[in-house]
């Protein structure tokens, strides 16, 4: 199902969200990926979801890079940015996709 250059939503160190990334290679069961964010990791391939990044998804967005996450719902969507609309005050804003992550 998997292949290398397909975008995905791979987990991170435990954390209860995907986060988007890159599948380098395959291993057996596992597969080495690079995060849009710049690191890289091995994940077991039944772990990993595929990206879709459609409108109605509900994400968790790193507002301005600030390594804060913020709810939010996707809106819109040109290749790889996304209008979200956040819940706190129902604002809207774009982003790319790197900056989005997907709670499990």
């Amino acid at each position: 199902m998997f292949q290398p250059g397909m975008d995905v939503l791979a987990p991170w160190a435990g954390e209860p969200c995907a986060y988007p990334a890159v599948v380098v290679q395959l291993h057996g069961d596992t597969a080495l990926v690079a995060y849009w964010e710049g690191d890289a990791a091995m994940v077991p391939v039944t772990s990993l979801r595929p990206a879709t990044y459609a409108p109605g998804e509900r994400v968790q967005v790193n507002w301005k890079n600030q390594g804060q996450y913020w709810p939010a719902v996707i809106i819109g969507r040109v290749g790889g940015a996304v209008q979200v609309q956040y819940e706190s005050d129902g604002s809207t804003d774009w982003t790319t996709w790197a900056k989005c992550r997907v709670p499990v």
